[in-house]
């Protein structure tokens, strides 16, 4: 453990050294993690020259991260100056009691924190499941990762972050602090990068991959940005005011994913076969869908969505066991595309069996 402390405080510190110009959220947090890997706390004076910043501004920081609660401990030393450091138990965020299921579940769930690979978020949660791994006996844990390895998340088509840290990180500090945000951002249908000055409101992390949800200064509609295109982050000092109704959740509930469009709602009306019937019943596809099931034992699925390009997709990989009856648009897209792709494949035709939605699941 003392090895681990001292790893990672070696890390904060390269982090601190390399930032000083970084937001005001991001230092907050660095500092307390700075704090809390230290047994001997650090003077104003040590902590200004390992941030880049002035004794005033550290005595800011130190100020408001007491105020949030963290326990903050001065301790005076015999030559009148005096030291800081935060308890890992102090003040309100004394250490909670976990049962032996709690610690397990949560020591077998650190994998869902795969996407934010190399962030200062993921970092912190790596110390934090390497404490919670002397919770458990040599034998408790054999058995935990057994356990572990009986279940298989697939990774097909997911991104890899571990080398974008620090614009994640960027973004999540622009985003906690309503700070204005200028990205490089290589859009998919141009050959070079574009320069974009965003409001940006969260984070959305979508079938693997994390999507930055912003507003540009003229325009109110929220745009999807993929952080994988994103090139170079700058978090500007001008702040701008974040609406107060504005909500992720809320903002995607007519996506089908997250294309997403204004204007009226559109109503998708689909017919799947029997031989894909069971298949689609078992999933929750999407908040408004209604399903009616039919007497030759057949489904029609009913939506309401903003945005046809991922339903589109989605309903093409059903093939021939599915049948759009509405909304027209969607049907001649869905042809039209049909079209071209027989045009790749030739007018050959070859005897096949009907298979089912489901491949090789039972």
């Amino acid at each position: 453990m003392k090895r681990l402390i001292t790893d990672v405080h070696k890390s904060i510190s390269w982090l601190a050294r390399t930032m000083p110009d970084r937001p005001t959220s991001i230092r907050h947090w660095t500092l307390i993690r700075t704090l809390s890997a230290s047994r001997s706390g650090y003077t104003l004076r040590e902590l200004a020259e390992e941030f880049g910043v002035s004794e005033k501004t550290i005595r800011r920081d130190l100020a408001a991260i007491d105020c949030a609660g963290f326990g903050l401990m001065g301790i005076d030393e015999s030559n009148g100056r005096k030291r800081w450091r935060l308890e890992p138990s102090s003040g309100d965020l004394s250490a909670p009691v976990l049962d032996s299921v709690e610690a397990a579940s949560l020591f077998l769930g650190r994998r869902c924190l795969d996407p934010l690979a190399g962030t200062m978020l993921w970092e912190a949660a790596q110390s934090a499941f390497a404490k919670l791994r002397q919770l458990f006996q040599p034998d408790a844990l054999r058995y935990l990762q057994t356990l572990a390895r009986t279940i298989h998340e697939t990774r097909i088509g997911v991104s890899d972050y571990s080398g974008r840290a620090d614009v994640i990180d960027d973004l999540m500090a622009g985003v906690r602090g309503s700070n204005v945000t200028r990205l490089l951002y290589h859009p998919l249908r141009t050959e070079t990068p574009v320069s974009y000055t965003l409001y940006p409101h969260g984070i959305v992390w979508h079938r693997g991959t994390l999507y930055l949800v912003a507003t540009y200064r003229d325009r109110i509609e929220p745009r999807h940005f993929k952080i994988d295109r994103i090139h170079d982050v700058q978090i500007l000092d001008e702040t701008f005011e974040r609406p107060d109704a504005f909500d992720l959740r809320e903002h995607l509930q007519h996506s089908f994913g997250v294309y997403q469009k204004t204007g009226p709602l559109k109503t998708v009306k689909i017919r799947f076969d029997e031989s894909a019937a069971r298949f689609v019943s078992e999933h929750q596809w999407h908040s408004s869908q209604r399903i009616d099931a039919q007497p030759n034992g057949s489904l029609i699925v009913h939506l309401e969505l903003s945005d046809l390009t991922e339903v589109r997709s989605w309903i093409m990989s059903f093939g021939s066991q599915v049948t759009v009856l509405a909304p027209e648009s969607l049907r001649n897209s869905i042809r039209d595309e049909l079209t071209k792709v027989l045009e790749k494949y030739g007018s050959g035709r070859t005897e096949s069996r009907p298979q089912s939605a489901e491949g090789s699941i039972v």
